[in-house]
């Protein structure tokens, strides 16, 4: 195979890959203009006249199609925004906590008020790249230190946490002027600090096994269905949501004998976050548990699967950037 033959499969196959890493939204804007450029041509060759019998050109009456079609997503996103912030108000007020109410963690006696209160600060954004060679690894956001300038507050710094309601999406890496880099949950970097919620059948919360989870990293052509993994999960010590448990039997340490077995980890328990991290506020939503390896002799931990709560990253396109909890 000659060489000029070889660059031209070389273009071709990154052209491919450039396509893939596109998102949902981006593909549709890509579409969108396409068919708003080819259909002239089409109209003409089919001998038609467009809509100029009506005083309009067929590029004019494309160009109108296409920016309704942008107004409707953009109303749907409005919608949704308006729709979230209600939802968080109507939380708080049954909580008997106002919008304007200080949100210093210190201050705070309870962070389930804390966490709804700081996403009333979050800002939205729109996923606009992600590379094929690092899809599981992050993603670029449309949102950068020009956006702190105009809101006249840092919201976007390092380290501030990227989600969707309470699910946890990555954090902020790198900021730039007009966008910024998130480190996508599923990064093998990317270490949250976690451990067990688990509802019981009288609406009751336990709060067990601690540990921390990190993604595989893998490139596009072999990503594997965003799979986490678990390590170090024990309940060795207590702390102020749960008492220390054994961790085969799950019976409080300091009940030797007549404590009720409760397993520290299972299969579907979700795993939200500590705050012991210094990134991620306490009790946000990052996975479910999929699979509990068996100890083997000697562990003192266990190990596990898990699926991130916020879904199929490939679909993912709008998300919510948190201010950093260094800015608070």
């Amino acid at each position: 195979m000659n060489t000029p033959r070889m660059r031209i499969y070389f273009v071709l196959g990154f052209l491919l890959l450039c396509l893939l890493s596109l998102t949902t939204k981006a593909s549709e804007k890509i579409r969108s203009g396409a068919t708003a450029l080819v259909a002239p041509l089409w109209h003409s060759l089919k001998g038609t006249k467009g809509e100029k019998g009506n005083g309009i050109s067929a590029i004019a009456y494309e160009q109108v199609v296409h920016e309704n079609r942008h107004l409707r997503v953009e109303i749907h996103e409005i919608k949704e925004m308006v729709r979230r912030e209600i939802a968080l108000l109507e939380e708080l007020k049954q909580l008997g906590v106002v919008a304007h109410d200080d949100v210093d963690p210190i201050k705070t006696r309870y962070w389930h008020r804390f966490n709804l209160l700081l996403q009333l600060k979050a800002l939205p954004a729109e996923i606009i790249y992600r590379s094929a060679a690092f899809w599981d690894e992050s993603c670029w956001i449309n949102v950068g230190t020009e956006t702190n300038a105009a809101l006249g507050v840092s919201i976007v710094a390092k380290n501030s946490p990227v989600v969707i309601g309470n699910a946890i999406v990555g954090v902020v890496d790198e900021v730039g002027a007009k966008r910024s880099r998130v480190r996508l949950v599923t990064d093998a970097g990317l270490v949250p600090s976690v451990r067990v919620m688990r509802k019981t059948e009288s609406g009751e919360e336990l709060y067990l096994a601690k540990g921390e989870i990190h993604g595989c990293g893998q490139p596009l052509w072999r990503t594997h269905g965003h799979q986490l993994k678990g390590v170090g999960f024990n309940s060795d010590f207590s702390d102020d949501l749960s008492p220390s448990r054994d961790l085969r039997t799950g019976v409080e340490s300091n009940k030797k004998s007549g404590g009720v077995p409760v397993p520290i980890i299972c299969k579907g328990d979700l795993l939200v976050t500590t705050g012991m991290d210094g990134v991620f506020p306490k009790g946000f939503h990052v996975a479910t548990v999929t699979h509990v390896y068996p100890l083997k002799e000697g562990d003192y931990y266990y190990e596990i699967d898990a699926a991130p709560v916020v879904g199929n990253l490939d679909e993912i396109a709008d998300v919510f950037v948190l201010p950093s909890l260094e800015e608070l």
